[in-house]
């Protein structure tokens, strides 16, 4: 893989480079998204009905486009899932990702094959701090993400499932050739079946890399120990098992729990160097949103599947709250997040 890792390395500095420049003054990227999604929504029936043509600015938007809610962009979407088009966005939607709001339940949204390109980009922005930082010998072994089943069911011709699996089943190719568990495992819709499942696939292999929410990834931990124990090889920590494990991706809940036991169970590589802990923010919504650049500084995804707006945390009620670009927050002010 001396070819990929070269590649990938030379990438991952260009474009970490790229996002640090873009987050000193996201107003620039973050316009021309808006400006994209505006020209590409023109025609549809939610663009014509908000005046996509009339849109040249980010003041403009706020003008044209209320801020809405799940249960309002539910109408627009639930017609979609029934086949309907040109309606939020070109062509017929034919994926969506299912999550488990707080607010709402169960959530229906629809991932065109445009936000599919854009999030699987993303996806592969969370390696970019690992891969600069000279990390590029992962793709000479295992890379183990624990994600949502990727088997989808189909609805009318729609097909619907976890975004965690629908994107595993759209990584670029060399990623598919080193990625564990196998597809049969992967389609597994029980944590509770998959994961000694997972953990027998992953006890031989040579794993660099591991990704997940923090509680499923010691759940597996546990797992793969136990495995290992039991098969005569007791092992303290994964990387006495793993010795070239370097990375750790992690997200979808906060951190902070789960980091000492972590790291316990985590271990310490021989040659003195600390697996490094990558924390990411993402959503169904919007795909990667943002990556831990350093540790606890959070780099923003500006370019890729969302335009984001902060709404000031006591106007969120409001019937027409105030929102901001990300240029014009104010510090110690609490805002919510808004994305487009």
């Amino acid at each position: 893989m001396f070819v990929v890792s070269r590649v990938a390395g030379v990438w991952a500095r260009r474009r970490l480079a790229a996002m640090r420049r873009m987050a000193t003054s996201p107003e620039a990227a973050q316009g021309a998204l808006l400006k994209r999604f505006v020209r590409a929504g023109a025609r549809t029936e939610f663009g014509t009905l908000h005046g996509f043509r009339r849109i040249r600015s980010a003041a403009d938007f706020r003008r044209h486009v209320p801020l809405s809610d799940y249960v309002r962009m539910a109408r627009w979407w639930d017609r979609e899932r029934r086949g309907e088009t040109d309606l939020t966005w070109p062509g017929r939607t034919r994926t969506f990702g299912l999550s488990s709001g707080t607010t709402s339940g169960e959530k229906y949204l629809p991932l065109t094959a445009a936000t599919l390109r854009t999030n699987r980009k993303g996806a592969l922005d969370a390696l970019v701090p690992h891969l600069a930082d000279g990390g590029t010998d992962i793709f000479d072994g295992k890379l183990l993400f624990l994600g949502g089943a990727t088997a989808l069911r189909e609805e009318g011709g729609v097909q619907i499932g976890d975004h965690t699996g629908i994107l595993s089943q759209r990584m670029p190719r060399f990623v598919r050739r080193l990625h564990t568990p196998s597809a049969e495992v992967a389609a597994i819709p029980s944590w509770d079946a998959k994961l000694p499942r997972a953990a027998a696939e992953a006890l031989d292999a040579d794993v660099r890399l591991l990704g997940g929410i923090p509680s499923w990834l010691l759940l597996f931990a546990d797992q793969v120990l136990a495995q290992a124990k039991a098969a005569g090889r007791p092992h303290e920590t994964l990387v006495d098992l793993w010795p070239n494990l370097s990375v750790v991706v992690h997200g979808g809940t906060s951190f902070t729990p789960y980091a000492e036991r972590m790291r316990q169970v985590l271990g310490v590589r021989t040659d003195g160097r600390p697996i490094r802990l990558i924390e990411t923010y993402s959503a169904t919504e919007g795909g990667m949103l943002g990556i831990e650049d350093v540790p606890g500084a959070m780099l923003p995804v500006l370019d890729r599947s969302a335009y984001l707006e902060l709404v000031p945390t006591g106007d969120v009620a409001d019937a027409t709250p105030r929102r901001v670009g990300l240029g014009d927050a104010e510090p110690g002010v609490d805002y919510a997040l808004a994305l487009t």
